[in-house]
């Protein structure tokens, strides 16, 4: 970062360098599912097929929150805390996305 002093156009923010530290964290989440989940019919998923899709998408969370500064400067104890709840909210979503 720029010191205050010397702010100028070619300086970024501190919005500018957390939007691009976020934009390069989800790069992870664009990356291709795993290719035996593409080939199948959406009515075709059985619940193992569900369990392991859920459990990439929570593998791919932890990744990209690894990316993130902010999360990188909690507490362990407050990293598995939104951890813990991150993957709450993705395994009802998928469980849920399947009826």
């Amino acid at each position: 970062m720029c010191p205050k002093k010397k702010m100028n156009k070619s300086c970024p923010t501190r919005r500018e360098i957390h939007v691009k530290e976020l934009v390069r964290a989800n790069d992870i989440l664009e990356q291709p599912l795993d290719i035996s989940t593409n080939q199948k019919c959406s009515n075709d998923l059985s619940l193992m097929d569900l369990a392991g899709m859920t459990d990439l998408a929570l593998r791919r969370i932890i990744n990209m929150a690894k990316e993130l500064i902010f999360f990188k400067g909690l507490s362990s104890k407050d990293q598995i805390s939104i951890l813990k709840g991150l993957s709450l909210t993705v395994s009802s979503s998928s469980f849920l996305s399947s009826f």
